[in-house]
């Protein structure tokens, strides 16, 4: 009698035992697979921020897309998708005309005006091509009259999208176009020293292609008595937004 209490109470033991244990068991897969489920949904909520662009939950996109249409905090000009070329007839001096051509490179912001019209040089022009780099803040206009002389270097108040705007016009235009500003600037000054040069072709490649190295200027407003004392001649070019006359030392080439 004694025996089987003690079995009966052994097997209640048992019992108790497994019970127990499955308890256990079954709470330590419930918290591994919320551990699992937690990090999952962690992960998504991860990969969704990365999709938005927003990683540090302040609202702004910090995708690199975002990035990618700025350079130094600035909106990039809109550069045009394929290569532009248009020609248009420019009235000079007396009413006569001479033709004038832009050209405009895919996806880069560079805008080249050649004038090169055989009849330029009766009128007391001469030919030049003028490149309007437009890839920093400031535009930069590199001025090269045909010969042997200097590339002159001068800023440019028009933007890239007002010019190619007005050219389109321009080369749709059967009329000739006339324009009203005649410029006279300085061009008397010493050539810019190497360093400076490195300075502006690190930020301005498209100038070190149009000027070369060794011979550049920056031109000035004309001044009254002029900074340079000795004898000048006058270098007269058209350029996209104006009839330009440089004044330079008579020794000068170009």
């Amino acid at each position: 009698m004694q025996l089987s209490r003690l079995l009966i109470v052994a097997l209640v033991f048992l019992v108790l035992v497994v019970t127990f244990c499955s308890a256990q068991t079954d709470d330590n897969s419930t918290t591994t697979s919320g551990g699992r489920k937690g990090r999952k949904e962690q992960k998504q909520q991860q990969q969704q921020q990365g999709v938005d662009g927003d990683d540090d939950n302040d609202g702004n996109d910090d995708s690199d897309n975002s990035r990618g249409r700025r350079r130094g905090g600035r909106r990039r000009n809109k550069a045009v998708k394929e290569d532009i070329n248009v020609s248009w007839k420019q009235s000079v001096g007396d009413g006569r005309v001479v033709t004038l051509s832009l050209q405009a490179p895919a996806n880069k912001e560079i805008i080249v005006v050649e004038s090169k019209d055989k009849d330029l040089g009766d009128l007391g022009f001469v030919a030049s091509t003028t490149t309007y780099d437009y890839t920093t803040d400031s535009a930069l206009v590199a001025i090269n009259p045909k010969g042997r002389g200097p590339c002159y270097l001068t800023g440019e108040s028009l933007t890239y999208q007002q010019i190619m705007d007005n050219a389109v016009t321009l080369g749709a235009s059967v009329a000739p176009h006339s324009v009203e500003n005649a410029t006279l600037v300085d061009g008397t000054g010493a050539a810019l020293s190497r360093d400076k040069e490195d300075e502006i072709f690190s930020t301005n490649p498209e100038i070190k292609r149009a000027c070369g190295r060794g011979n550049i200027v920056m031109l000035e407003e004309s001044g009254d008595p002029p900074k340079f004392s000795g004898e000048t001649k006058e270098v007269k070019v058209i350029i996209y937004d104006a009839e330009l006359t440089i004044v330079v030392p008579a020794g000068r080439k170009g």
